[in-house]
């Protein structure tokens, strides 16, 4: 992972405008963690491969997006880049509404 920022702030630090991506990319992480760990498998071996294995294609995927962040910004339009940021908002505060949710319900167990 420290490659992924490492290389994120790199392309901060030369002026590369792509705000939310990054931020974006740790949402993705914890929740597909999240998501994988609602499923069980028992514990054992198979368990621990099928997360390993999630957790490899994640990372893979995330370095495939930032390692074409500068590609998408040669040949995406400055208004193409405003639509990816604000659908990449909408998805973020649909998440940040889901766990406020979840929070409200555990707190408070007679609004289920």
């Amino acid at each position: 992972m420290a490659l992924h920022f490492d290389y994120a702030l790199r392309l901060r630090s030369n002026s590369v405008k792509t705000p939310g991506l990054y931020g974006y990319a740790g949402v993705v992480v914890h929740r597909s963690a999240s998501l994988a760990s609602m499923y069980s498998f028992g514990a054992g071996l198979q368990h621990n491969l099928l997360m390993g294995i999630d957790i490899i294609v994640v990372g893979i995927v995330l370095w495939c997006v930032i390692r074409a962040t500068p590609w998408l910004n040669r040949h995406i339009s400055q208004t193409g880049i405003n639509v990816v940021i604000r659908l990449m908002g909408l998805i973020l505060l649909a998440l940040a509404v889901e766990f406020i949710a979840g929070g409200l319900k555990g707190l408070f167990p007679a609004l289920s």
